[in-house]
């Protein structure tokens, strides 16, 4: 059985963009475990609640075959400069596991260097695009792309696409690239 650590920030995470893949891997037969900054209750920016298991901070890379960051205003605000979910990422790339995120959540993809010369995508305003674009990556307006052992969605609108196509990136880690 797969595992991935989801991310979420302390506040203000985007409620689809959390729900919706965290229904479609369970159903997938992946495990999940909710990391943030806190482990209280956590609201969404349309009142979603959620409930960390666990500190960012005790993440252990060595027991999750893939990390998902998810968005929302809180993740601009909390996760955008966050050190240590930056290390995180970067040690989930050095292991080649599966390093994905949505909306907001790619920013810090890009700015932990991940997304440098990559299809990616984001959430389709000019605060989001500008942010791939400067550090390097190739903005694409497609719902999901893989590009390796890297997964962007867009936003609420594909968070189903995202969530499985991180699916089908878990099943094939051959594949080299695919866009949705």
């Amino acid at each position: 059985m797969s595992k991935i650590a989801v991310v979420i920030p302390e506040a203000n995470f985007r409620d689809e963009e959390l729900f919706v893949p965290l229904e479609v891997w369970k159903k997938a037969g992946i495990e999940t475990t909710l990391f943030s900054t806190t482990v209280g209750e956590v609201v969404g920016d349309l009142g979603g609640k959620a409930t960390p298991q666990a500190l960012l901070g005790t993440l252990d890379v060595d027991k999750f075959d893939a990390i998902a960051v998810i968005g929302g205003s809180g993740t601009i605000t909390h996760l955008w400069e966050n050190a240590e979910l930056r290390g995180l990422l970067l040690a989930f790339e050095a292991r080649k596991k599966l390093v994905t995120s949505i909306c907001a959540g790619s920013v810090t993809l890009a700015r932990a260097g991940l997304l440098s010369g990559k299809a990616a995508t984001t959430y389709p305003v000019e605060l989001m695009i500008n942010e791939l674009k400067a550090h390097g990556a190739l903005y694409s307006a497609d719902h999901a792309i893989r590009v390796g052992n890297i997964v962007t969605g867009d936003g609420p609108d594909g968070a189903g696409a995202y969530a499985n196509m991180v699916v089908a990136a878990l099943q094939h880690p051959e594949v080299v690239s695919a866009g949705n």
